[in-house]
């Protein structure tokens, strides 16, 4: 017998069904970023219809932060994207001092409605001119692109 809040039987439930589709993985520089600037893409990624994929960007350090940063990725399903391509999702991060900062790790959902090929690209754009650094090996910059199984749509409860 189960006690309050266990779980019964364990094999009721379904198993966790993520799965890595394809990584990027640069140490990358950037210096005097204002404009959208192109920072990482990530091409050939095959996705299917109706799966919640989920794509991951991990932290990144920022020098001089005295700044709103706009990090955004940009999908293309035909061809290579650029910072003229469809966007998924911005993340935002503001910082009132002038020292470096990390940016947090973020991700975006998407479905496609039906099996693609994307290429997905990292930007970022500045208030004023910044700099991103990952001069050493133990700071890439990752993207990652998950497959979280089939989308389930909208559920929960909206309070």
């Amino acid at each position: 017998m189960a006690l309050a809040g266990e779980i019964a039987d364990p094999g009721q439930y379904a198993t966790d069904v993520r799965k890595l589709i394809r990584r990027a993985r640069r140490v990358t520089n950037k210096t005097s970023i204002t404009a959208e600037v192109e920072v990482l893409r990530l091409d050939g990624v095959p996705v299917k219809a109706e799966h919640l994929i989920m794509i991951e960007v991990s932290h990144y350090r920022l020098t001089a932060v005295a700044a709103e940063v706009t990090g955004r990725l940009k999908i293309s399903t035909a061809g290579t994207a650029t910072t003229a391509s469809t966007g998924l999702r911005a993340s935002l991060y503001a910082s009132t001092a002038a020292a470096a900062a990390c940016f947090p790790a973020w991700y975006a959902p998407y479905t496609p409605s039906a099996d693609e090929t994307l290429s997905i690209l990292l930007t970022l754009a500045s208030s004023s001119s910044i700099s991103m650094t990952g001069a050493d090996a133990d700071l890439p910059l990752d993207i990652l692109v998950w497959d979280m199984g089939l989308d389930t749509g909208d559920v929960g409860t909206t309070l």
